[in-house]
């Protein structure tokens, strides 16, 4: 039973490799140019193509030239000579079969250059081949140019010759074929169809294809119109926009032409065969605006928010900057006099009439302690001189990161500190704030020092889609909103809240 298995497979294995390979040699004739014509009257430099089947062996290949007194007559093929005399005068054979190649990529395609003092009658064309691979492709199909659609533009008989084939279209160029339908009707004619408007290239092949074997097309290239493709206009520039709800916008799509738009909104068709729509929501939320032109699409993103939030009751101006001394925050009509806990006199500084003054006045005794230490120091200067020569002293040297040391703890500017970081953090203005530390008697190199410990955050960019969303809390920040008012407006309407803190860092 195994072996009468075996026998079986082994001879369906046959079967259908003599199916697939073996055809039985067939002889054909050609007796027309590539543009369907028998014979051509030609001129001078005029070219003429001639299409033979890839892979055929030629039997036969000749045509004849006639002529009455021309001049100087040329007749090559694919650069051959296969004709040269200074007259033609009469009816002349030329046989091409030993001056063409076999060696071809779809389709054998020779060009006949045609060179004469006068009118030349090519005629009689006679192409004998065998072939034994079906099906075949034996015509060049030329580019089709057309505006909106062409009925019937190919009959693809015409061009394959095989038993039981069928045809597909094919393109390996994305380009334009997305505009332009191609249809094959059961008896092999095609028709091309355009978007409506539309203009542009396209680029396609066809193939025959029996279930055994299969050919192929040279490419074709479609031409649309004018064969370029239109720009459209739309409106508003801007892809994304903020409406407050209620509100609404009037969207366009221009252009040159006839063309045909489209509208969808979330992906719901709303509005077709119109050049304007008018969008308008009651509903907070997200909106995608689509203006569509056959394939070509134009996208809005659409933030419809609240109203205006409806502001809480603020306290007003005289509340707002009430004074109270003792809360350590210098107010405008605060000074030492009046103050002292919030308003302190820098060192070497005592308050004269409610400002800071530098204490200048002549004290004796200090003079004689100044002038007798003096003396002290001039008397240690010279014994320290003295025991440095005799090698008994040596000056200590202080690093650099000792001598910053140094440097920092000059001047204890604590009080400073406090009261310019947290007043900044308060809201106060930092020009006042700089201008009473130095009516208090602080210099300006220690206000700047202290100014430059601030760590300012780098701003990062924003990404676009977030605009809406930071234009919204802008707005309400400058009519005196709180953010977690407008937080919880934002996530209403639909923002998460990580887009929402992402915007807080910018603003």
């Amino acid at each position: 039973m195994r072996r009468l298995i075996l026998i079986f497979l082994g001879l369906v294995l046959v079967i259908g490799v003599e199916a697939k390979t073996l055809t039985s040699s067939e002889t054909r004739t050609l007796n027309k140019f590539e543009d369907g014509d028998t014979s051509k009257i030609v001129e001078d430099e005029e070219v003429v193509y001639i299409n033979v089947p890839k892979d055929a062996s030629l039997n036969r290949a000749s045509f004849d030239i006639e002529g009455s007194g021309i001049k100087n007559a040329k007749i090559k093929i694919n650069d051959n000579i296969l004709f040269e005399n200074e007259s033609l005068d009469g009816l002349v054979n030329l046989d091409f079969k030993n001056n063409i190649t076999t060696t071809c990529d779809i389709i054998c395609r020779y060009r006949l250059d045609v060179r004469g003092d006068g009118d030349i009658n090519i005629k009689n064309l006679n192409i004998e081949y065998g072939i034994s691979k079906t099906p075949i492709f034996f015509k060049y199909i030329q580019d089709v140019k057309f505006t909106g659609s062409k009925q019937n533009a190919l009959d693809l008989d015409d061009y394959f010759y095989g038993s039981d084939i069928k045809y597909k279209n094919m393109s390996s160029k994305t380009n334009g074929l997305d505009h332009i339908s191609v249809n094959i009707a059961s008896n092999g004619n095609v028709d091309f169809v355009a978007e409506a408007g539309w203009e542009g290239t396209g680029y396609v092949y066809f193939v025959a294809d029996d279930d055994i074997d299969s050919v192929r097309s040279n490419e074709i290239k479609l031409i649309i119109g004018s064969g370029q493709e239109k720009a459209y206009q739309y409106s508003p520039l801007n892809s994304t926009i903020t409406f407050l709800k209620g509100e609404q916008q009037v969207f366009g799509v221009s252009g040159t032409g006839t063309f045909k738009v489209d509208w969808y909104l979330n992906d719901k068709l709303i509005a077709n065969n119109s050049f304007t729509y008018t969008f308008f929501s009651d509903n907070i939320g997200i909106y995608n605006l689509e203006a569509r032109i056959g394939n070509t699409k134009r996208l809005w993103v659409i933030s419809v928010l609240e109203p205006k939030i409806v502001a809480p009751e603020l306290p007003k101006e005289e509340e707002k900057k009430k004074i109270i001394c003792g809360d350590g925050i210098r107010d405008e009509s605060e000074n030492c006099g009046n103050c002292p806990t919030d308003v302190s006199c820098g060192i070497n500084a005592k308050c004269v009439n409610g400002a800071c003054v530098v204490e200048e006045k002549t004290n004796y005794t200090l003079m004689i302690f100044i002038f007798g230490g003096f003396g002290l120091v001039v008397i240690l200067i010279v014994v320290i001189i003295i025991l440095f020569k005799k090698g008994k002293l040596k000056f200590p040297k202080f690093s650099k990161k000792e001598k910053i040391k140094i440097e920092e703890t000059k001047g204890d500017l604590t009080p400073l500190r406090s009261y310019l970081l947290d007043n900044l953090n308060k809201g106060y203005n930092k020009d006042e704030l700089i201008k009473s530390a130095i009516n208090q008697g602080w210099e300006k190199e220690q206000i700047d020092k202290i100014l430059s410990e601030q760590i300012i955050p780098e701003k990062r960019g924003l990404e676009k889609e977030l605009e809406p969303l930071r234009d919204y809390i802008i707005n309400g920040l400058k009519n005196d909103f709180k953010r977690e008012e407008l937080i919880n407006a934002c996530l209403r309407i639909g923002w998460k809240r990580e887009q929402i803190d992402e915007v807080l860092k910018w603003v």
